[in-house]
């Protein structure tokens, strides 16, 4: 990603779920790693459609939500601990 399009972390953004998650989200949307596992996943999820009842997608589709919850959890929690341990180094 371009460094110039790089949100910089404010105490305002941090101390904001949604707008913290736009700033994590904003790092990681072009990442050419994240693109190539995003589409790699979108080709995995079309063959499972394919092949699974309904029943079974709903329930694979409630399983993703949650993962994905997880997930931007743990990335909220690491981008506001790195936050303020860089305060705390005087960055």
């Amino acid at each position: 990603m371009n460094p110039k399009k790089r949100p910089h972390l404010t105490a305002d953004i941090v101390a904001d779920e949604q707008l913290l998650a736009k700033a994590v989200e904003a790092q990681l949307v072009e990442h050419p790693d994240m693109v190539r596992h995003r589409r790699r996943i979108v080709r995995h999820q079309e063959e499972l459609r394919r092949v699974a009842s309904g029943k079974a997608w709903k329930a694979y589709l409630k399983v993703e939500e949650a993962v994905n919850a997880r997930y931007d959890l743990a990335l909220r929690l690491v981008a506001a601990w790195a936050f303020e341990a860089g305060r705390k180094c005087g960055r």
